[in-house]
């Protein structure tokens, strides 16, 4: 009784407004109750959907972006949230928002990786456009630090969590293979 009390007190905390709505049985039949999946919406009472539309409305009218630590989730970081809050309390633990937004840190970090590398990568391109071939290695330089410096801002400034040294050292891994291959072909 005190972890279910416990898990109950977690539960308001994490959502201070909550309402409760009925709605009617979707269809009088029991058999088609029992399959109510495989039940095309257009056949279910018109009451139910009319109910479930006003809750639509409603929902999404008032409903405010979910936020961990004044950053707003996306749909995948809702769902990643959503499951280690569930897995916590199936678990008969109180879920923490710091392990749901190490969880989420996982999923979004590395595609954060990927796009900052992109970034770097096309900042790098357009340098070598503005600047133009033959270049000397200083100047390549010049222009590796500067696509590094702005691809690793974006990446420190929206990373989830602390948790990111190995993904960083990928990342400034296949920074420098850019690099490489950009050497390669001024060589070419």
């Amino acid at each position: 009784a005190r972890i279910k009390n416990k898990i109950r007190t977690a539960i308001t905390q994490f959502f201070h407004e909550r309402d409760c709505v009925t709605i009617v049985r979707p269809t009088a039949s029991e058999k088609e109750l029992r399959t109510i999946d495989k039940v095309p919406y257009e056949k279910l009472r018109p009451e139910f959907r009319q109910q479930v539309e006003d809750l639509r409305k409603k929902v999404l009218s008032s409903a405010k972006p979910k936020s961990i630590l004044g950053r707003v989730l996306n749909g995948e970081g809702l769902v990643v949230l959503c499951n280690t809050y569930v897995d916590a309390v199936n678990a008969g633990a109180v879920p923490t928002i710091r392990s749901a937004w190490e969880n989420i840190g996982l999923v979004e970090n590395p595609k954060l990786a990927k796009r900052a590398v992109e970034l770097y990568h096309t900042s790098l391109q357009s340098f070598i456009q503005k600047t133009g071939m033959p270049m000397e290695e200083n100047v390549m330089m010049k222009g590796h630090r500067e696509a590094e410096e702005k691809a690793t801002i974006y990446f420190e400034s929206n990373k989830i969590g602390e948790n990111v040294v190995e993904l960083r050292r990928d990342m400034l891994s296949k920074m420098q293979e850019i690099l490489e291959k950009q050497r390669e072909a001024k060589k070419a």
